[in-house]
């Protein structure tokens, strides 16, 4: 192996785990790939597959990935396959295809000995089924391998490993379990060197675990890690880590940062994280008497959920679809407002409204647009079933 790459590498390296000047690092690990010696070694392999991975350069990884995978010099059992496998089914997963990225996960073969990828490979496994929707199942799979309890320092990839746990135990309501796994997680993290949230967003979900008890704690831990997301530059993450912020915020700024965190996770073409995204913001918008909103985020939700396979996503969210079509909402009308709606509900045209009510009719057009903005619904063919 040559001094120059493997220099290449632990640059590239050290600027995943701190965080810094993502386009390096990138340019750093498509320099090791591309000599021999960053393919026939399989850390340094790991390393760039795994920074391009974190810095969203999806296509790339699995482009590299599937050179490798088809080259006849390369046997599949060597652990390098085994990293080419792994990484595959993570851009599975990334990508939005997470039952065929659980497929691939389920399909990998655990080298003889001591394995490196063991801790890895099951926390990616482990987030795949939650993404499915399936915690129980998640937990079933800790419980089979033994992980369920303490898990020893000497097993690879621990610290990812306890952060997957730490999401399955948060998933199943117990926040205090939870707690102890991601932040064991983080500091063990922390103590190697690895701040950046790309590499496991052990803050953010501490944040959401700590967020009804502790709310000095998580806004600390979800404004740190949306700062370090900000200069990693990564979208994914940072319309995650947005996203958090905002719900622990719990301020008048919320919905239009739950909005900003929608776009960034759209454009990024992060699926993984959207329907989650979408779902706990069409809450937020609900609560607040945004209907539409709530509801537009559903369905896209919905949509996704649909599309990339989550059978149990999509069910919940035509639960919470199902729930807002039957909703009847506070009443926050204005007695000019109700009196226009109420004319309009029993067929009386706007016309006929202005004259009794002796209202311009554009006065009678600005109130029902102001009355089914609040019922949120979307004409006045609704208003029979929502004012009763």
């Amino acid at each position: 192996m040559s001094a120059e790459v493997e220099a290449l590498s632990d640059q590239g390296w050290l600027l995943l785990r701190t965080g810094r000047d993502r386009e390096t690092a990138v340019c750093r690990a498509v320099c090791v790939l591309a000599s021999g010696d960053g393919t026939d070694s399989p850390r340094l392999l790991w390393r760039s597959l795994f920074t391009l991975l974190s810095a969203g350069d999806l296509l790339r990884a699995d482009e590299h990935c599937h050179r490798l995978a088809t080259n006849p010099v390369a046997p599949r059992s060597s652990l390098s396959g085994q990293v080419t496998s792994l990484v595959q089914a993570r851009v599975r997963y990334l990508q939005g295809r997470p039952t065929e990225a659980l497929a691939r996960f389920e399909a990998l073969e655990a080298p003889r000995g001591v394995d490196p990828l063991a801790g890895v490979r099951a926390a990616w496994t482990i987030e795949t089924l939650l993404d499915l929707g399936e915690p129980c199942a998640a937990d079933a799979l800790l419980r089979s391998m033994r992980l369920d309890g303490p898990v020893s320092p000497r097993v690879p990839g621990r610290s990812l490993l306890l952060v997957a746990r730490g999401r399955v135990r948060l998933a199943l309501d117990s926040p205090s379990a939870a707690v102890v796994d991601l932040l064991d997680g983080g500091r063990e993290l922390v103590n190697r060197g690895v701040v950046n949230p790309a590499v496991a967003r052990w803050r953010s979900h501490a944040a959401l675990a700590f967020i009804h008890d502790r709310a000095d704690t998580s806004r600390v831990l979800a404004t740190e890690e949306l700062s370090l997301a900000q200069g990693w530059g990564a979208l994914p993450d940072l319309g995650w880590a947005l996203h958090v912020d905002a719900l622990v915020s719990a301020d008048e700024q919320t919905p239009g940062r739950l909005a900003e965190a929608i776009e960034l996770l759209e454009v990024a073409g992060a699926r993984t994280e959207l329907t989650e995204v979408l779902y706990g913001a069409a809450k937020v918008f609900v609560s607040t008497g945004d209907l539409p909103a709530g509801r537009q985020r559903l369905h896209r939700a919905a949509e996704i959920a649909a599309e990339d396979g989550r059978v149990q996503w999509k069910s919940r969210v035509d639960v919470a679809l199902d729930q807002l079509s039957r909703r009847r909402p506070p009443c926050r009308l204005t007695k000019q407002q109700w009196r226009v709606a109420t004319l309009a509900r029993s067929g009386s045209t706007n016309q006929d409204i202005a004259h009794q009510l002796q209202l311009s009719v554009r006065a009678v057009e600005f109130h029902l647009s102001a009355t089914y903005r609040r019922l949120g619904i979307s004409g006045r063919q609704e208003l029979y079933q929502t004012i009763g």
